[in-house]
C-alpha cells in the first residue's frame, strides 16, 4: 500500500470516529439542557409560590374563640 492510500484510510477512520463521538456528546447536551430547563421551571415555581403565599396585604384568618362553657352542661 502506498503511503496515501494509508493517510486516506486513517483519515477517512478519523473523520468517521470524530462523527460519532460528537454525536454522542450532542446527545447528552439536549438531555443536560432538557434537565436543567427542568429544574430552573420547578425553581422558578417554588420561587413564584412561596412569594403569593407569603403575601402579607392578605387578612389573617381568625379562628372563632369557643363558646365558654356554663356550669355542668352535658
Amino acid at each position: 500500500m502506498t503511503p496515501l492510500i494509508v493517510a486516506v484510510i486513517i483519515g477517512i477512520a478519523a473523520v468517521s470516529l470524530f462523527f460519532v463521538i460528537a454525536r454522542r456528546i450532542l446527545r447528552w447536551a439536549v438531555r443536560l439542557t432538557l434537565a436543567g430547563m427542568l429544574i430552573l421551571v420547578l425553581l422558578i415555581g417554588g420561587v413564584v409560590a412561596w412569594w403569593y403565599s407569603s403575601d402579607s396585604s392578605k387578612p389573617r384568618e381568625t379562628h372563632p374563640t369557643a363558646a365558654p362553657r356554663r356550669g355542668n352542661a352535658r
